[in-house]
């Protein structure tokens, strides 16, 4: 026990200021300092929570819960993943020594310790988190824990990372709190505020290169809670955890009288963080250098226009406005791609004064044999600049992100700012047919009123990618415009993507299927058709079929005509639908095309509906494809042609792998649904080209965007980046670049089928290569120069040996 010892003259005597009392009771553990009163309960799987006492004697609620809580592993094969909430995880063990409790806790994934604290010289309560991989392994990137206040809470103050300055507010952004150490609660209704003291630096103990960035919200009038929640911005896009590495989050906990920010309050703050030896960020952003201020290694020089530096970059490496220009030079663009294959660079121009670029033309490119491709196969784009929130950008203070694809007609004349980067993004297509050789021509720029010639050269290896892609990308579109859908069709296809023909949900369903036995479509399937047959479509969705997700439960209606899936008139109805669109796209010829969404992030307990409603599609509509958003749990696989699931690390292990394998061998495809990573805009451009590598190394065959296009939290990228993969709301569609990277990574895909025709032997070099970057069961590399190196590397050889 921590013991605060008064020296007097006659005698010392042992007087501790603040009397700890700790009780245990059927597991669950009770502790009290006189003003805060933690709790581990028991019903709760020991999950931290928190009262304090108010002025007049009563309980006041503080902390609801403190938990861990990600999608991840169950650890057995009918359902192999689920919600982990740490309430639910198996408390192995707790201790109370002195004034220190220990519950040890855990689940398939990792071992946690929680320590709660008081003092005998401090008023404080500590709370602290130890957890431990139990394996090596990918898993989802964790953001912990989530903090759960309560809704009483009507301000908050936080410091400015230093304790020197503070600021009050209500809802705050995380550009606000990211760095602060220090937040204090107001809950005017108790005249009390309750001070929570981060340790940003807690990662760092365990080896880690970056801390934490807490955020604080409010949630508005209808919350029932206030929460806190911290950002890990040591994890990165495709987590890997060696087993035994650990992590932890260490915090303090204070009750203060008053309900407004006092100077009182500020000063409490410092002397417990000074006592604690809490201190500001250790942390620099210097560890992000190579992310935002340096350029890639393949970056280089190119000759420039007076006053205005020229250089170009990989795609695999973004360019921001204000990094670093590289010191190598280089006489030309050189690129390399397939013949049916899209590469792509970018160029950078970075003035002394504002100037415009004014003109980008490009020539033919000729072989040695002269042979041609001609310059309508190639485009231009200009990257428009959009503000993002992410934690690293935040963090960094670069928080402007080149994304958005302008087309010359609407960029040009384009400003190009003094002193930062403008982005010129070009991609060459080496059309089917194209020979093997090396094409040379140039990009003439004009900028402000002075030309220059930029050569290029594009070597084109001596074979070809399919025509039809071995990979589906399938993309639902919530927001864009009906008008532009026949727009986006063929440049979504030209990205290697098919994408939502038919928007629309309840409202058109009742409008088309409005006698319950035809559906009538304003087209007849017509432009699915088109999708398809003219544009090159994989597959499409039949329409409004789409009958739950998460949330649904039998005793709801389903989203179909809102009707009851146990009633006779579900069953009627539904087989009509099913029926009619059928013979309709039978007679187009699309059968092999289409598939059904019925079922999204389906759980155990709603397996009866999947199998009645697949028996129905299996019965009414034979060959049209089943997919289901799903673990690949025995039911699912069962009923269902495709299956996508979460993310590797949600769910991959020995044991499921076995399930994987077998599922592949019995013509189920696999696809992934990676939420949060692949487009999210706080990782790397090769972050999409990555997630194809990835899928291809595992064996499975396509990707679902839940959205492109969703504008959810209405009308700013900062808000919606995630889901702006297709820029809504716009007089006619705007693409961003991660389309570019993301087809990059399909267009490898398929050129690593095609080793696939080489003897065993030669595959496993191809393989070999390509696990350099995605390896199976291991930890995958985010470098941007390795993966733009190898992908070169594959072609070469298999240039050589096709």
């Amino acid at each position: 026990m921590k013991k605060i010892l008064s020296f007097f003259v006659a005698a010392a005597a042992i007087l501790p200021l603040f009397a700890a009392q700790i009780k245990q009771s059927g597991g669950t553990i009770s502790a009290t300092n006189g003003k805060l009163n933690p709790y581990l309960w028991a019903k709760k799987g020991q999950v931290f929570s928190m009262t304090g006492k108010g002025d007049n004697g009563k309980a006041y609620s503080i902390v609801l819960e403190s938990l861990i809580w990600y999608h991840g592993r169950s650890g057995n094969t009918e359902h192999i993943y689920q919600d982990q909430s740490e309430a639910a995880w198996k408390v192995q063990k707790s201790e109370v020594n002195g004034n220190l409790i220990k519950s040890y806790a855990g689940n398939v994934d990792f071992d946690i310790l929680r320590e709660v604290e008081l003092f005998d010289d401090d008023d404080a309560v500590r709370f602290e988190y130890i957890v431990t991989a139990k394996d090596d392994r990918e898993i989802a990137r964790i953001n912990f824990p989530l903090i759960r206040l309560n809704k009483e809470i009507e301000s908050v103050s936080f410091d400015d990372g230093k304790l020197e300055n503070f600021t009050t507010g209500t809802d705050v952004s995380l550009k606000e709190t990211g760095k602060s150490m220090a937040f204090f609660f107001h809950m005017p209704k108790h005249n009390k505020t309750v001070l929570l003291l981060v340790d940003l630096n807690a990662p760092l103990k365990y080896g880690h290169k970056l801390g934490v960035m807490p955020a604080y919200s409010h949630g508005g009038a209808k919350a029932w809670c206030r929460t806190m929640s911290f950002q890990h911005i040591y994890r990165w896009a495709f987590d890997y955890h060696k087993a035994g590495e650990k992590t932890g989050m260490r915090f303090y906990f204070k009750a203060l009288d008053g309900a407004a920010l006092t100077d009182a309050h500020k000063q409490a703050a410092r002397d417990l963080a000074k006592k604690m030896k809490v201190e500001p960020a250790k942390f620099a952003t210097s560890e992000l250098d190579d992310v935002y201020r340096y350029p890639s290694k393949l970056a280089a020089q190119l000759p420039a226009v007076d006053g205005v530096n020229i250089w170009s970059e990989i795609t695999t490496k973004r360019i921001y406005p204000a990094m670093e220009m590289p010191k190598a030079k280089t006489a030309a663009l050189k690129l390399t791609s397939a013949a049916n294959e899209r590469e792509s660079i970018q160029i950078a121009f970075n003035p002394a004064t504002d100037a415009k670029l004014e003109k980008v033309v490009f020539s033919d490119l000729v072989s040695e044999k002269g042979d041609k491709i001609a310059a309508k196969n190639f485009y231009a784009n200009m990257l428009g600049v959009q503000k993002i929130a992410a934690p690293r950008a935040v963090f960094y203070g670069e928080t402007r992100y080149p994304d958005k694809l302008i087309p010359m007609e609407d960029a040009l004349p384009a400003k190009l700012k003094a002193k930062q980067n403008s982005i010129l993004h070009l991609t060459f297509y080496a059309p089917a047919g194209t020979k093997k050789g090396t094409y040379k021509g140039d990009v003439t720029l004009r900028i402000s009123g002075k030309e220059c010639k930029l050569p290029v050269e594009l070597k084109v290896w001596g074979f070809e990618l399919p025509k039809k892609s071995k990979y589906t990308a399938y993309g639902l579109l919530w927001s864009s415009l009906p008008e532009h859908i026949e727009q986006i069709m063929p440049r979504m296809a030209a990205y290697n993507w098919s994408t939502t023909v038919y928007q629309g949900g309840q409202k058109e369903l009742r409008k088309y299927f409005a006698d319950g036995k035809e559906l009538r479509l304003p087209d007849n399937f017509t432009l699915a058709e088109k999708a398809v047959k003219e544009h090159g479509y994989n597959m499409f969705a039949i329409p409004y079929v789409f009958l739950g997700a998460w949330n649904w439960t039998p005793k709801k209606p389903v989203n179909f005509l809102s009707l009851m899936i146990d009633s006779p008139e579900f069953d009627e109805k539904f087989v009509n639908y099913l029926k009619s669109a059928y013979r309709q796209i039978k007679e187009k010829g699309l059968v092999d095309n289409a598939f059904l969404y019925i079922w999204d992030e389906m759980t155990g307990g709603h397996y009866a509906a999947l199998e009645k409603t697949m028996n129905m599609v299996r019965k009414h509509a034979p060959g049209v494809r089943a997919l289901t958003v799903a673990a690949p749990d025995p039911m699912v696989l069962k009923h269902n042609d495709i299956i996508v699931t979460g993310g590797m690390g949600a769910w991959w292990s020995p044991e499921t792998k076995k399930v994987a394998e077998k599922a592949l061998a019995d013509g189920k495809e696999l696809w992934i649904y990676l939420n949060g990573t692949t487009f999210a805009t706080d990782v790397p451009p090769n972050i999409p080209r990555l997630t194809v590598w990835q899928n291809y190394t595992y064996g499975f065959t396509g990707f679902l965007q839940w959205s492109m296009d969703y504008n959810w939290k209405h009308g700013s990228f900062e808000k919606n980046g995630l889901t702006w993969i297709l820029y809504p709301g716009y007089e006619k569609p705007i693409y961003s670049a991660r389309l570019e990277y993301f087809r990059d990574g399909v267009e490898d895909y398929n050129m690593f089928a095609l080793s696939r025709k080489l003897p065993a032997e030669k595959k496993a070099v191809v393989d070999k290569m390509i696990s350099t970057i995605a390896p199976k069961e291991a930890e995958m590399s985010e470098d941007p120069v390795l993966m733009y190196d190898i992908r070169n590397q594959i072609g070469d050889y298999l240039d050589k040996n096709l």
